[in-house]
């Protein structure tokens, strides 16, 4: 699992944080985790931050990463910056 190049686990009804681990996978490439339950913050990793919005895209609880445009609809980007919290 060391050379894993694409992740796709979207629309698994996953909840919980992305686990950390998955930021030493350096042969990772391409991710999407869309339209799950996910929440917390999004690793900061090159792995992570080189992906398409998305790619994370229908988890309306993930915070941290800044990708090139928002993930969040516009009512739960607005909740996450008036509280500043995970």
């Amino acid at each position: 699992m060391l050379e894993l190049k694409s992740l796709g686990v979207s629309r698994n009804q996953l909840s919980g944080k992305i686990p950390q681990e998955l930021a030493t996978l350096s042969f990772l490439e391409d991710i999407n985790m869309s339209h799950n339950k996910l929440s917390g913050m999004i690793p900061q990793c090159t792995q992570f931050g080189g992906q398409n919005k998305s790619s994370f895209g229908g988890n309306i609880s993930l915070c941290g990463l800044t990708l090139q445009e928002s993930i969040f609809r516009d009512k739960a980007q607005s909740n996450l910056q008036s509280k500043n919290k995970c």
